[in-house]
């Protein structure tokens, strides 16, 4: 009668993995607490099952197992071995010996030969077998040649998550939105050994800012070198960069734009601030400041009285917290309002020419090359130069080289691309915004939605207010608010702001130029909402 099994599948037992934290070790520590008790029998397919270890380490297992009195059975050799019959039949010792030392051979050769061949693909770019990105599959072309080919579909699907960073949403918001897609993650769900979770597969953070981090969609293969400490454990080594090895679906620019709001979002704290409404509210965020005590300004929704009418307002958190004296709360859609109306410098419409966008992309490009050459330095510094290998301080100082010149065209081009203006005129502009209201008021939920509707019309608001707020932090330092009744827009350079007044017949808006010079095209005043 079998009392019980166990499995050791994908755990090396060259490296003795299984005997640390596989059912080896379960087996061995149920041995040692007497659960498997001395006269019961351990089948198994093989000797080399249980160990692929030197001869030594593989002989403690198997005295370990037998000096308890537990009897072991190879159906592969069909014979049973127990302490007694080893010790006094030197054939059946022998035959214990060389099942171990064969399987040690066995899996040693294995492993060096896989080696050897992932170190000629590191060396000469070669595909071998191993794990590759969801987007790609290996297929062999009519010279029998392996060559990657991409999945267009998993490929539209990279594409999409890294458009909505690039415009805004966080990776929490671009996992609900492909769930709500009723897309399936990539890949199949991989657990750590010996795990007993039962939770299902899905999108979350950390997943889309693995995908959006990597360099993997621009075709770069990060190899490494495999070793082992003293215990066994696996030691992973950078051994360079590969440009070029995949191949690339996500274009230089949309990356670095992605990777930059990513890096915008943190910045400015909006990362790790656990989950975000179902809507986008403000568009503002992360800009609006007291000018009093420096705490942000937050949206807090209240009721009229007399009408129970909702409505927001901006309201400074040391107030809340009883720490400032700025008992201020404008209306927030007359501000937000305003900012969308008169600060110009919000782009709305991109109307740059082909040559900005040309130089664009390539200083995306040579950006993320700088990068990889970084890291290739770093890499062979680590590896080799504490050998004080010539050919190590030869690769050093070639990869230097390249940098400082990229870094000089890097310079150049930005430069030149600052000198480039947007030609968005104030027709482009004006209709651009009366467009951005119609899609907003699209947007809101009507007496006859259903749910999914409702749902799929809330995921494309926040997305479309989110991409604004992108926007508006890219030119836009800070808003400050005075308790006085005026309010500062302070674009990120410092050399423009706009003043907002509260005044009985609306809010008076005057922009100003550094050292505080009017500009009379733009002073005005906004009635909208009463402030």
């Amino acid at each position: 009668m079998v009392v019980r099994e166990y499995e050791d599948r994908g755990v090396s037992a060259f490296r003795g993995r299984n005997r640390r934290s596989g059912q080896l070790a379960t087996i061995l520590e149920n041995i040692r607490r007497g659960v498997i008790k001395s006269g019961e029998h351990l089948i198994i397919e093989s000797l080399d099952r249980l160990s692929r270890q030197p001869i030594f380490d593989a002989l403690q297992t198997m005295k370990d197992i037998l000096s308890a009195g537990v009897t072991i059975h190879s159906v592969f050799d069909g014979l049973p071995y127990t302490l007694e019959t080893v010790n006094r039949e030197q054939w059946r010792a022998n035959q214990l010996l060389n099942s171990m030392m064969r399987g040690h051979e066995e899996s040693r050769i294995k492993s060096e030969r896989v080696a050897e061949a992932y170190e000629n693909g590191r060396q000469t770019g070669k595909i071998v077998a191993g794990r590759i990105p969801t987007w790609l599959r290996i297929e062999k072309d009519k010279d029998g040649k392996k060559v990657f080919k991409v999945n267009d579909d998993v490929a539209k699907i990279v594409n999409d998550i890294f458009e909505m960073a690039r415009d805004g949403l966080s990776s929490y918001k671009i996992a609900q939105e492909l769930k709500r897609r009723g897309i399936a993650p990539f890949g199949e769900q991989r657990k750590p050994i010996g795990s007993k979770s039962k939770g299902s597969h899905h999108w979350n953070a950390t997943s889309i800012l693995n995908i959006l981090t990597r360099k993997t969609v621009l075709g770069e293969y990060r190899p490494t070198i495999t070793s082992y400490d003293e215990n066994g454990k696996r030691i992973m080594t950078p051994a360079g960069v590969l440009p070029n090895y995949y191949k690339e679906i996500v274009t230089p620019e949309l990356w670095q734009a992605a990777n930059d709001a990513i890096q915008s979002r943190k910045r400015r704290g909006s990362m790790g601030q656990g989950r975000k409404g179902a809507d986008f509210a403000n568009i503002l965020k992360d800009t609006t400041i007291c000018s009093h005590c420096g705490n942000p300004m937050h949206i807090k929704v209240q009721r009229e009285h007399r009408t129970l009418a909702r409505y927001t307002r901006l309201r400074c958190a040391g107030k809340s917290e009883g720490v400032c004296g700025n008992s201020r709360s404008p209306r927030y859609l007359v501000i937000e309002n305003a900012v969308l109306d008169f600060v110009s410098e919000v782009e709305l419409v991109d109307r740059r020419s082909d040559e900005a966008a040309a130089l664009q992309r390539d200083i995306a490009t040579e950006n993320l090359r700088v990068e990889s050459l970084d890291d290739q330095i770093r890499t062979v510094i680590t590896n080799f130069l504490s050998t004080q290998s010539s050919v190590a301080v030869q690769m050093v100082s070639e990869l230097e080289a390249e940098k400082a010149r990229l870094v000089s065209s890097l310079e150049t081009k930005r430069s030149k691309l600052a000198s480039i203006a947007s030609s968005q005129s104030p027709e482009d502009r004006k209709t651009a915004l009366k467009e951005l209201r119609a899609t907003m008021a699209a947007l809101e939920p009507v007496d006859g939605d259903n749910e999914a509707e409702k749902t799929s019309k809330a995921a494309q608001r926040y997305a479309v207010r989110a991409k604004l707020n992108l926007k508006i932090k890219e030119v836009i330092d800070r808003i400050e608010f005075s308790k006085d009744g005026t309010d500062l827009v302070i674009m990120r350079d410092e050399s423009v702001f706009y003043a907002f007044e509260d005044k009985v017949n609306g809010l008076r808006i005057t922009k100003f130029t550094a050292p505080r010079e009017r500009d009379p095209s733009v002073e005005a005043t906004f009635e909208g909402l009463q402030a």
